[in-house]
């Protein structure tokens, strides 16, 4: 029979040797899970949202682990919330996905893209002015955020039908709709038809992305995302230019307020 104080250095010993074993794990095993990183990219660039995260895992030393919504998935309420289910810690979203879910998730605006875009209202060359008629608009629109933000600003209070169209601009050439409502970089497409065009309007600037933190992440993952953005489209591989974003840039805690309260105005 082992005398108590024998017991004592038994367990003294056992305690010790469970700590160098610990310590003998290599820390691949017991590091953190990947960080999540949600993407909603146009259907052409969900292997350039992937190589986007890893982009951004390698710059903040963290594995990152691709969660890509593509083409009209992120204008999917349904897919949206099973995404967010799935506990991203970032994300790279349109400015219209940020907008829709900043009211109903615990999601804080961090950056945005260098890369801007807005919305022209065009209506056949010559005409100058939309009737109170219908408005061709692509279905890959998220008609929330036209409804909400640019169609005051576009239509000037003026009442209209919006139309969804896979060709809207094609349409207002056959004259099958009066106007449409587009993205001005979709103008491009037609470029040796431009003159068969007329801009009536332009809306203001907004981001083509915004950079968002998720609930899971901490004060300080946050701050130190926000600092390396401008770092993730450093390189000269051009991932950032064929994403369309050009490069990243921290925002303040409140940025982009007059969007944010645009939408929420409307919601009421």
């Amino acid at each position: 029979m082992l005398e108590p104080h024998a017991i004592h250095g038994w367990t003294a010993l056992l305690k010790l040797g469970f700590l160098a074993l610990i310590m003998a794990v290599p820390s691949a095993l017991v590091a953190s899970p990947p960080s999540r990183m949600m993407v909603v990219a146009p259907t052409q660039h969900p292997a350039i949202a992937r190589d986007l995260v890893a982009r951004a895992g390698e710059v903040n030393r963290m594995p990152a682990d691709p969660l890509v919504l593509t083409g009209t998935q992120g204008t999917d309420p349904q897919r949206l919330a099973a995404a967010v289910r799935e506990q991203p810690s970032f994300g790279v979203l349109p400015l219209a996905t940020y907008l829709r879910l900043q009211g109903s998730q615990d999601v804080e605006l961090i950056g945005s893209s260098q890369a801007r875009t807005r919305f022209v209202l065009v209506s056949h060359a010559g005409r100058n002015h939309c009737p109170a008629q219908s408005v061709a608009i692509s279905p890959a629109a998220d008609q929330t955020f036209v409804n909400r933000v640019v169609a005051p600003e576009l239509l000037a209070g003026q009442r209209v039908r919006m139309v969804e169209s896979a060709t809207p601009l094609a349409d207002v050439l056959t004259g099958a709709v009066p106007c449409a409502m587009v993205e001005q970089h979709e103008m491009a497409r037609f470029s040796g038809l431009q003159h068969h065009f007329e801009i009536v309007r332009s809306s203001r600037d907004f981001p083509r992305a915004v950079v968002v933190a998720f609930a899971r992440t901490s004060a300080r993952e946050r701050a130190s995302f926000r600092t390396h953005l401008p770092e993730i489209c450093s390189g000269r591989d051009g991932l950032c230019e064929a994403a369309g974003l050009q490069g990243f840039m921290p925002l303040r805690r409140g940025g982009l307020r007059r969007e944010v309260r645009a939408y929420e105005r409307a919601s009421r």
